[in-house]
């Protein structure tokens, strides 16, 4: 997936990686614009995302004609390619988790099973049901309902009553379904790289208000000390984000999802001291790499861009961050060294409007 991919390589990039890409079809306008990434191959996508011979093929010539050292899957679809492939270019590979725990982290009902199965706290009275029949009818509302596959919250919901649970079933294409206690309270995560089951560097973050670009990163033992047992039950290995909620009627943390890939914050962490794609790069090139156990703490806000940035980039003046604290001056330094990805991203959504609301207004029109 192209933010993946763009905030993956703007990560090594910082590290002074050099970052070339294959992505599937047509997508990726923002990365062929990108300052951070050489060279954008596209490549067909039953190829990319292993549903037909020949991805490692694809690889071998790339990073023969490229030279090669480190391949990097971002996703889940192209982790998955690679895992299940049936030979390997010889050509290193970050760290990633076995094929049995990328099923077992992708699947929601299947990772409800191996926490509680690790007996580790995620929402109570979880079951799953397959029809609408099969719906209790008691007065534990509300209640979560997910799609067993999929991340990011897509296809989450909060259903008030076994009617509006009976109606969520019955429209559902995507069954069974998940459905857990709703716990009131307060999303925290908490980001990390793992070898062979044990963490060695890893954040804490919760959002630090309502504006999506305003991050705080803290220290939560209990947290740690969850998510240290989770990654050891699972024999983690790689990257990874865990979606944990604090529960407002006794503070206890319960664990959510883990995202077995980069996730969509992992520039913030970056920000912040953590470079996690670059330190996975030097465990895959078998450098030494110093653990960070310690997380870090502070504010880090995502300044976006501004007109006067971008100029002060353009002529090497940089006088608008001066005033910034060190992340969002590191913020803001990446992303207006860099603004024509921003830039495409947002024009995109701004057309993708503008054309929902023309057909809106044609459709009362007729």
């Amino acid at each position: 997936m192209a933010p993946f991919i763009h905030k993956t390589a703007l990560c090594l990039a910082e590290a002074g990686h050099d970052v070339d890409v294959l992505t599937r079809g047509r997508s990726g306008t923002s990365l062929r614009v990108s300052r951070h990434i050489d060279t954008v191959r596209r490549v067909p996508g039953p190829v990319l995302w292993g549903e037909q011979p020949g991805l490692t093929e694809v690889i071998d010539e790339v990073a023969a004609d490229l030279g090669t050292d480190v391949v990097f899957p971002t996703d889940v679809a192209s982790t998955r390619a690679w895992l299940g492939a049936a030979w390997r270019p010889p050509v290193a590979v970050v760290p990633l988790p076995s094929r049995a725990t990328l099923e077992t982290c992708d699947d929601k009902v299947r990772f409800a099973r191996a926490v509680d199965a690790a007996g580790l706290p995620q929402p109570r009275e979880w079951t799953v049901i397959g029809r609408p029949a099969d719906v209790p009818d008691d007065d534990r509302y509300p209640r979560m309902v997910k799609p067993p596959a999929g991340g990011g919250g897509l296809g989450v919901e909060i259903v008030e009553s076994a009617a509006a649970l009976r109606e969520h079933i019955a429209a559902s294409d995507a069954l069974p379904l998940l459905v857990q206690e709703y716990i009131p309270g307060v999303d925290i995560d908490l980001s990390f790289l793992a070898r062979r089951g044990r963490p060695i560097a890893w954040s804490i973050q919760q959002r630090a208000s309502l504006d999506e670009h305003d991050m705080s990163f803290v220290d939560h033992p209990e947290v740690r000390r969850i998510c240290t047992d989770l990654i050891a039950a699972l024999g983690y290995d790689g990257l990874g984000h865990v979606d944990l909620r604090i529960d407002d009627r006794d503070g206890s943390v319960r664990i959510i999802e883990l995202n077995p890939r980069v996730w969509g914050s992992v520039q913030y962490s970056m920000w912040m001291g953590v470079n996690f794609p670059a330190m996975a790069v030097d465990v895959a090139l078998g450098r030494e790499v110093d653990e960070r156990l310690d997380p870090p703490i502070g504010r880090c806000t995502n300044v976006g861009l501004s007109a006067r940035g971008v100029l002060g980039a353009v002529w090497g003046v940089d006088r608008a961050s001066k005033s910034l604290e060190p992340a969002a001056r590191r913020s803001h330094t990446t992303n207006h060294g860099d603004p024509l990805p921003f830039i495409a991203q947002k024009s995109i959504v701004v057309a993708r409007r503008a054309i929902h609301r023309f057909g809106a207004v044609a459709a009362r029109g007729n």
